[in-house]
């Protein structure tokens, strides 16, 4: 079943803007909107949009099940952030969620979402794709921005994004950063952010081997189950990247979500004096 935007929507959301623009979406398609928030704080406007509002923890994944299908729907959408560290931190997993963890060999997010998604389809409930759910934030492909990079960040670009592709396909991290050739920072646990901070610390400071700016790329790669965790950046990525150094950012056409807009996001990086493209990956 592909997306119906008419049809009942169980929105599970964690952190960012994400489940902002989506809700929004479903309610401008007609669809009504059932919001299954994974902290209490949920944003004023992201509460008025939803028919009813539910509040349960990530290890609650019998009681979100359970509820989603008490609403009549069909259709559910995973989206917005959880932070992976927190995942270790006192997580206490009810009965499903303990099956879940013990009957996936493959623990990596990858594995686990798939054996979820599983699951949710054993109880009539579908996970849908956040590229359909959201396809006006898709990267296009080709220059966002009128400023291209130069020959030495081309090839940067080039290095990132395929290594990018490759660090996505073995379920390590979405984000590569490369100066001059150099594999300078590889986002594992600690996200995007972090992964930025730390690439910035090491190239600081004028040594003669990192001539020229950062380079980050963000990639899905081709097998990544795009119904949760598909890459995104926003202008607050782009404020980040700054701060880091980075002067080109390459990201996975068709894979990639641009929370604030494609023309929000390009006027920005404008602003900031940040190259940015879209990459068509391995469609494999």
């Amino acid at each position: 079943m592909s997306y119906e935007s008419q049809e009942p929507l169980v929105l599970v959301a964690g952190a960012g803007r994400l489940p902002l623009v989506a809700a929004r979406s479903h309610r401008a398609g007609g669809g009504r909107l059932h919001l299954v928030s994974l902290s209490r704080q949920i944003p004023p406007e992201l509460e008025e949009l939803a028919a009813e509002v539910v509040v349960f923890s990530v290890g609650q994944v019998g009681g979100i099940l359970d509820y989603a299908l008490g609403t009549g729907a069909r259709q559910v959408s995973l989206l917005g952030k959880v932070v992976k560290g927190k995942l270790f931190d006192g997580l206490k997993l009810d009965a499903l969620a303990m099956k879940l963890w013990f009957v996936t060999r493959d623990r990596s997010d990858r594995g686990l979402i798939r054996t979820l998604c599983d699951l949710a389809g054993e109880r009539g409930l579908e996970v849908i794709s956040q590229l359909d759910l959201l396809r006006e934030l898709v990267t296009p492909e080709g220059p966002l921005t009128k400023k291209k990079p130069g020959p030495a960040e081309g090839e940067d670009a080039r290095l990132a994004f395929r290594l990018a592709l490759e660090c996505a396909r073995l379920d390590i991290g979405q984000t590569v950063l490369v100066r001059g050739g150099i594999v300078v920072a590889v986002e594992a646990l600690e996200g995007s952010d972090q992964c930025l901070v730390r690439a910035g610390e090491l190239t600081r400071g004028g040594s003669t081997l990192f001539k020229g700016g950062l380079v980050m790329a963000k990639a899905a790669g081709w097998d990544h189950d795009v119904r949760s965790d598909v890459p995104t950046v926003g202008t607050d990525t782009l404020a980040k990247a700054k701060e880091a150094g980075v002067t080109c950012i390459a990201l996975e056409s068709g894979r990639t979500l641009i929370a604030d807009g494609v023309e929000e996001f390009a006027r920005t990086a404008a602003k900031l004096g940040i190259a940015v493209l879209g990459m068509a990956g391995d469609s494999r």
